[in-house]
């Protein structure tokens, strides 16, 4: 029974680590979905949302996914839109 008692102690503990990652992730997110939602812009460059995001530039593409985002397959710089205001490509 304690040793039982003592897996469910640890599980929730080590849950409890990863909060601040996913308010953070949170956080981020909003940020993006600001910046792609804005109407003067549908696309937005790979390095000004990361910097914006205040990450690096391969989490904020797994950010970007999560939100449905999209990069572009023209030629030139990364950019990304939201899938819902510049289509699947």
């Amino acid at each position: 029974m304690f040793n039982f008692l003592s897996t469910i102690i640890d599980r929730l503990f080590e849950a409890g680590k990863a909060v601040p990652g996913l308010r953070r992730d949170q956080k981020r997110k909003t940020v993006l979905r600001e910046m792609l939602s804005h109407p003067d812009y549908k696309w937005r460059g790979i390095e000004k949302l990361a910097t914006a995001a205040g990450t690096s530039e391969e989490r904020t593409r797994e950010l970007l996914i999560s939100l449905d985002a999209r990069a572009s397959t023209g030629s030139g710089s990364e950019v990304w839109g939201l899938i819902s205001r510049v289509g699947h490509g």
